[in-house]
């Protein structure tokens, strides 16, 4: 059995840039009178990331829960395959350059211009489409008040994990564990291009809290422990990372919803 290691996050350029060139503005009417459906380009979630091996397993989830949400808005969804689509990238970056100055600082309008590059090769090998949708996963800290944590638009409880009942029944429930500060958390960055290469969509929406605590306790005279001291049982909690990531849809489709939520308000 593989041990767990601390959860590692790269900061490469996908971390902190999610594109997503979404789907048509407008809401344009058929002959009939009705609306038109949109059509999009799904690429690969975070197809150009090193992702951390905690998240690689829920990649294809989340994939399949962003193109379920976009043809609930009557999108039509053509999934780009991965190698095609990266290969893609990696050519257009390649003729655009270094996104990255002499001093090691981002320049939007190289990363624009790759974005232009995809869009023009795009639309030279598939059918018509209004926009090009790239989700990234995104690694961010949430703060925690009173075993809550908020960011991106969601909140979520911060689960404890304790040995027994008895262990936790010992404890007062309006208590906040010494739990504080703020614990690495996943949402969705999408940003959305227009055919045209216009940005007209970079929004985040929360999806889960990558981290739970492994409660302790033992009899003790003196408060030695994170937590304080209650009866005269000593408490303290343990971090690690959860097992299940990528399980809860309703967590995943609220975060979608909420990444994609200023788009479709147009």
């Amino acid at each position: 059995m593989r041990a767990r290691r601390p959860l590692q996050i790269r900061h490469l350029v996908a971390w902190s840039l999610v594109a997503t060139l979404g789907c048509a503005t407008g809401e344009a009417t058929s002959s009939g009178g009705g609306p038109v459906p949109r059509r999009v380009v799904l690429a690969p979630v975070s197809f150009n990331q090193e992702v951390p091996e905690l998240f690689e397993p829920g990649l294809p989830v989340l994939q399949a829960e962003i193109a379920r949400y976009l043809t609930s808005k009557h999108c039509q969804v053509r999934e780009a395959p991965s190698e095609e689509f990266l290969d893609l990238w990696r050519a257009s970056a390649g003729a655009v350059g270094s996104l990255y100055g002499a001093g090691g600082e981002f320049k939007p309008e190289k990363y624009d211009a790759v974005i232009r590059a995809v869009l023009g090769e795009l639309k030279g090998r598939e059918e018509p489409f209004d926009a090009l949708v790239l989700p990234y996963l995104a690694v961010r800290d949430a703060p925690i008040g009173r075993l809550t944590a908020r960011w991106d638009g969601v909140q979520r409880k911060v689960r404890l994990v304790w040995p027994s009942r008895s262990a936790k029944a010992r404890f007062p429930a309006n208590a906040s564990f010494g739990v504080s500060g703020a614990i690495k958390a996943t949402s969705l960055h999408v940003m959305i291009y227009s055919i045209a290469g216009e940005k007209v969509v970079d929004h985040y929406g929360g999806l889960e809290l990558t981290t739970e605590f492994l409660m302790r306790y033992g009899f003790s005279d003196e408060s030695s422990s994170k937590i304080p001291n209650y009866i005269g049982w000593s408490y303290s909690y343990d971090p690690r990372n959860r097992e299940d990531l990528f399980t809860n849809r309703e967590e995943l489709r609220e975060g979608i919803q909420i990444a994609f939520g200023p788009y479709f308000r147009k």
